[in-house]
């Protein structure tokens, strides 16, 4: 019997996996949390509740985002069906490793508005690749606090995520321009039909960047963006009132902060839902504005900051695994049948 092999989709997953279980240990380990501080008090829920509510409202204003990439030629807004794929794909980003609901959400919401899948997944990595500017955008916000003179690991790190975008969009711009270099690019690809495929794909990303620049829809695109940020920190916000942590550390700068790490996490590699990652990664920003905001970590914050990284983790897995199970079922024929 022949041994499955490790291909890199299976690599990604349980290195996703490992890296998750690692860091959900480390979580633990660190802040030494007791199971009975997760049960919420009266405030704590309603607090909780408040930010579900928020995050359920910044999935609505991404979905509205997302119709401004496909307005024009017959398109409204009202015939533009972009909400029942942002939930089918967040449900299978929630539940399964690899991003794969990144390419669902493309695949459904081709079916649903009868466009090329190459267009709808081109779509989808324009406004990953706009989304990536506003991440350069609210990293260079981060150093006009005051307090960025407090040099930390979270800082470099932030600066070196922004060198890689910068010299990622330097790298896009060249094949942008050059078709030598984009065709030569291309070549490289092992099969005809995937140098096929990957070449309409960035045509269509071409023509799509190119129609909301010329639309004047680009700077509404990247303010709805703003918009939803504003919305997640207000989230971050709530879950910090919902675990009693107080001034300075709910403060705007934490919550910020927090906003930034959030955007990162996205890219790293994990299990479904970010588990492990977003946790340990929300209770080290807490603990670094506790840091540089001068404030004494003790034992009981500390725990804390560790329910606060639960919470805030549930506060965006329960309003997408929930709904996003109802619009599977409601969806199944448009998402499974047919090509």
């Amino acid at each position: 019997m022949e041994k499955p092999k490790l291909n890199a989709n299976n690599f990604k997953t349980y290195l996703g996996v490992v890296i998750s279980c690692a860091f959900l240990w480390l979580t633990f380990s660190k802040s030494h949390i007791e199971w009975a501080q997760l049960k919420p008090d009266g405030n704590a829920t309603l607090f909780f509740c408040l930010a579900i509510a928020v995050f359920m409202v910044s999935i609505v204003v991404q979905a509205q985002r997302m119709k401004l990439l496909w307005l024009g030629n017959g398109r409204t807004f009202t015939s533009i069906h972009a909400y029942s794929s942002l939930m089918i794909g967040n449900f299978y980003n929630c539940t399964l490793p690899g991003n794969i609901g990144e390419g669902v959400r493309a695949w459904h919401f081709h079916k649903k508005n009868n466009i090329p899948f190459s267009a709808s997944l081109a779509g989808m990595m324009l406004e990953k690749w706009m989304d990536a500017q506003l991440l350069l955008l609210f990293i260079g916000g981060l150093f006009l606090f005051p307090y960025s003179h407090s040099w930390n690991v979270v800082y470099t790190a932030f600066l070196i995520m922004g060198a890689i975008i910068l010299t990622v969009n330097i790298g896009f711009v060249l094949v942008l321009l050059n078709k030598r270099l984009l065709k030569y690019l291309i070549r490289l690809l092992p099969t005809y039909k995937l140098r096929a495929f990957t070449y309409i794909t960035f045509l269509n990303f071409k023509h799509l960047l190119f129609k909301m620049y010329k639309t004047k829809r680009l700077p509404v695109f990247m303010l709805g963006g703003i918009v939803l940020v504003f919305h997640n920190i207000l989230q971050y916000f709530l879950i910090l009132k919902a675990t009693h942590i107080g001034y300075p550390v709910n403060s705007f700068y934490t919550v910020y902060l927090l906003g930034c790490i959030m955007f990162v996490i996205a890219v790293i590699p994990s299990a479904p839902s970010g588990v492990g990652v977003a946790h340990y990664s929300i209770y080290m920003a807490l603990i670094t504005a506790a840091g540089i905001l001068g404030v004494t970590v003790s034992a009981h914050l500390n725990q804390m900051f560790a329910v606060a990284a639960i919470y805030l983790h549930l506060s965006c897995l329960l309003p997408q695994v929930i709904p996003g199970v109802v619009f599977l079922i409601k969806e199944k024929n448009t998402l499974f049948n047919g090509s």
